[in-house]
């Protein structure tokens, strides 16, 4: 059981983006974000190899628990490192053009990264939780987030529905 939950812990990487954002701007190093990801991403897999054949383990329910309850605390985060990243980052960021451009590319990176987030609660049963991933979404700067669920594009016809209920006569 413990090596299933220093498994699991690999999937707290997504606080990373958030929490390099917010040090970043913290630290007056508005290009962290953005070049952990492009200097240190590329280098994960070397270092940690790929994903074995078998696919994801069988989780135990406790670590399944857990798991599924991680994008509902990355939503809450996401908000916060936001928010204080940009207040701890305007002032330092007025004037230079160099330090706004890193920052913003942290920000686009990490907003783009939490479109996964988003779009792993938006497929969620619960109702509130699948709103929140909406919202996230909403946050998220990717104009095409929806764009896969749409195609291949279905238009309406006449005397046909695309829903599972029986048409009455």
């Amino acid at each position: 059981m413990s090596r299933q939950w220093f498994s699991a812990l690999g999937y707290l990487s997504i606080f990373l983006m958030p929490a390099l954002l917010l040090i970043g701007a913290i630290e007056d190093s508005p290009w962290l974000a953005f070049g952990f990801v492009a200097l240190v991403f590329p280098l994960a897999r070397v270092a940690f190899g790929a994903l074995p054949a078998a696919g994801a383990p069988e989780w135990n329910e406790t670590v399944a628990t857990f798991l599924d309850r991680l994008p509902l605390a990355y939503a809450a985060t996401l908000p916060i490192c936001l928010l204080a990243g940009l207040t701890f980052a305007g002032a330092p960021l007025s004037g230079n053009a160099v330090a706004l451009l890193g920052f913003a590319l942290s920000l686009w990176m990490t907003l783009l990264f939490g479109t996964c987030v988003a779009h792993d609660l938006i497929h969620r049963r619960d109702k509130n939780q699948a709103m929140l991933g909406h919202v996230l979404a909403g946050m998220c700067p990717d104009g095409h987030f929806k764009f896969p669920h749409l195609w291949p594009l279905k238009l309406p016809q006449a005397g046909r529905s695309d829903y599972g209920f029986p048409r009455s006569r």
